[in-house]
């Protein structure tokens, strides 16, 4: 069995098939080279990626459930303009995602579908690079994105306990997420 796929510098892998590796639960980590422009439809739905996952500045589109039913904890997602589609990450069925815990993500993403990350019942940050401006917008698609949770603001003296300042989030949205609350604070 595939138990990853690490491939050369300069690699000219453009799209990921759809359902290419789906089902590959041996399969834990992806080299996603810079280049790649596209995942296609549940093409790691059910794979064993885990740990943390980069998608490169070139990708431009996710396709729905690309990265569904995974075990990834950290995702980073590329700056430039990425086309995000249905349930792309999160999970299938009656289960909780238990896996995911931070996002990274520019605020010129955009999003074509809702339930971008559904059932992720342990989402605890999202770090989201951009302007003040653009980061609220972010949080406002993302409320109208996201299913079962809402979102409220923490104050600045709130952020620097929880060690948020300049130094380490200067430019970011920082959002708590669960089910039941998401909070933000823009650095």
């Amino acid at each position: 069995p595939i138990r990853e796929v690490i491939l050369e510098e300069g690699s000219q892998l453009k799209t990921i098939e759809a359902s290419a590796f789906q089902g590959c639960t041996n399969l834990t980590t992806f080299d996603f080279p810079e280049g790649l422009e596209s995942l296609g439809r549940n093409c790691f739905w059910q794979s064993g990626l885990s740990g943390t996952i980069v998608i490169p500045n070139s990708a431009t589109k996710l396709d729905a459930g690309s990265l569904l039913s995974t075990n990834i904890e950290n995702l980073y997602l590329g700056d430039g303009e990425l086309e995000i589609g249905y349930n792309f990450l999160g999970t299938y069925g009656r289960t909780d995602n238990a896996y995911l815990k931070n996002v990274y993500i520019s605020a010129s993403t955009t999003f074509t579908a809702t339930n971008i990350f559904y059932k992720c019942a342990n989402l605890v940050n999202f770090y989201i690079v951009g302007t003040d401006e653009e980061c609220v917008t972010m949080v406002n698609t993302l409320k109208s994105h996201s299913t079962g949770s809402y979102m409220t603001f923490i104050t600045e003296s709130e952020a620097e306990e929880l060690g948020i300042n300049e130094e380490n989030g200067a430019g970011y949205a920082i959002i708590h997420t669960g089910y039941n609350r998401c909070d933000a604070f823009y650095g």
